[in-house]
Order: C-alpha cells, then sequence, then structure tokens
C-alpha cells in the first residue's frame, strides 16, 4: 500500500494483494480520519459509471508491488514493481482517478540475470521507492537487491532517472 495527500484534504491509496499477485485498488480517506478503517471510500465501476463508494474495482489489472505514490509538480506519480514483466515502473498521472491502462508510463529498472546487471539492469530488483526531493525531471529512487538462495546481503543502491515527464 501507498498514499499521498491530494490538495482537497483526502489521502488516497493504491493497495494489492500480498505477494505481488493482485491488481490495484484504489481508495481514500480524508486525512483527520486516517486512522479509521470505516471512514475509507474504495472506488469502483458500478451501474456503467466509477464512482466513490462503490465496491473496490481494478484500476489496473496485473501483478504488482512495492508501490510508491508521490505528487510531484502538480502531477501524481506511482513507482510500483510490475511482477509480468519483473520490472520497477513509473505511471504518471493528473488524479489518482485518471485511467493507469492509458498513464504515462516507463520503465525505470528491468530485471535480468545475475551477472549481467549494469545501468538499469538489476538482478533480482526490490523497491522503487522516490527519495525526498525528486522531481519528474531529476527522479532519484532506492531500490534494493538481494540474492535470496545463497544468503547474499541485502543491499539499497540509489539511481538516478532523467527527462521521465511525459513529452
Amino acid at each position: 500500500m501507498t498514499w499521498a495527500l491530494g490538495e482537497d484534504g483526502y489521502v488516497y491509496l493504491y493497495s494489492t494483494g500480498y505477494g505481488r499477485n493482485g491488481p490495484l485498488l484504489l481508495h481514500r480517506v480524508t486525512a483527520d480520519a486516517i486512522a479509521e478503517p470505516a471512514a475509507y471510500a474504495s472506488w469502483g465501476h458500478h451501474g456503467g459509471s466509477w464512482g466513490w463508494g462503490n465496491a473496490p474495482t481494478p484500476v489496473l489489472e496485473g501483478g504488482f508491488g512495492e508501490l510508491c505514490l508521490r505528487r510531484l509538480e502538480g502531477s501524481w506519480l506511482l513507482v510500483c514493481f510490475n511482477a509480468a514483466g519483473a520490472r520497477i515502473e513509473a505511471l504518471i498521472v493528473d488524479r489518482p482517478t485518471a485511467d493507469l491502462a492509458t498513464a504515462h508510463r516507463r520503465t525505470l529498472i528491468h530485471d535480468v540475470a545475475w551477472g549481467q546487471e549494469g545501468g538499469a539492469y538489476v538482478a533480482q530488483p526490490y523497491g522503487g521507492y522516490l527519495v525526498p526531493g525528486s522531481r519528474l525531471e531529476d527522479l532519484h529512487l532506492t531500490v534494493s537487491q538481494w540474492r535470496t538462495g545463497t544468503g547474499w546481503p541485502y543491499r539499497v543502491m540509489q539511481f538516478r532517472v532523467r527527462g521521465l515527464g511525459p513529452g
């Protein structure tokens, strides 16, 4: 789960199932009620239209994990691990309820075999979390890695991505 505060006083949350195997769902809650589970409203499709308070409906199909949502320069940036492609992606929209299937989308980190790492290619990547101070044109994120089969030490690397915005 990841969340960010909107200018309208709502906290928007994207979530998915545990284990990188679920689609993305969207909820919102007022900032003063974040600790009250009953106060959350889900974004869902019902009767031919989308709306708050409907049963939750996937806003992006697939398997996702390690979500990071931030407001940057008037846009909403979602960085996530896409299990289908074993890659870390960024999606940029103008509002949380925008259609993520048509969002500006870019792969930031590609998964590769051990021994093939370099640049934006990381074996067994995890994460994709934004570093404070990032901008769409100069994005910094942390990506972690570990070789689970051999007890290899867990490590975190910082990556810089330039020119992320649509354009």
